[in-house]
């Protein structure tokens, strides 16, 4: 029977309670097989939507994993990386808009984007 939330949340904890500073973090492949989780994205999946519920503040760096920050440099570092991959998010969304926008296959209805109408067809009639 697989784990609830707080049953995952509650062994995640337990699996970092004693990740104190970059140099004792554990990394995502760790994390998912503690947690029996299948894979690392399915790891990576519940850290974002839960990582806030924790008891405790987790950080993240790719360069090592997942752990309880020991200075403020390694907080400093987590919330420079997090921005980092926020604006790159934001400059593919902007080029994705800008494109959809300069070949005109997409109307702009606000936010989104809609279908264009159907190209109406010449009808000519044979008399």
């Amino acid at each position: 029977m697989p784990l609830t939330v707080q049953e995952l949340i509650a062994k995640a904890e337990s699996l970092l309670a004693d990740a104190w500073g970059e140099e004792n973090a554990i990394t995502i492949e760790q994390l998912a097989f503690g947690l029996g989780l299948p894979n690392r994205r399915a790891c990576e999946d519940f850290l974002e939507h839960h990582v806030a519920d924790f008891a405790f503040l987790v950080c993240s760096l790719s360069r090592c994993g997942y752990f309880r920050p020991r200075r403020a440099s390694e907080l400093n570092d987590t919330l420079a990386s997090l921005r980092r991959r926020a604006l790159k998010v934001f400059v593919r969304r902007r080029s994705l808009i800008r494109r959809a926008m300069a070949e005109q296959r997409f109307e702009r209805r606000g936010r989104e984007f809609a279908d264009p109408p159907a190209r109406q067809q010449e009808f000519s009639m044979v008399v």
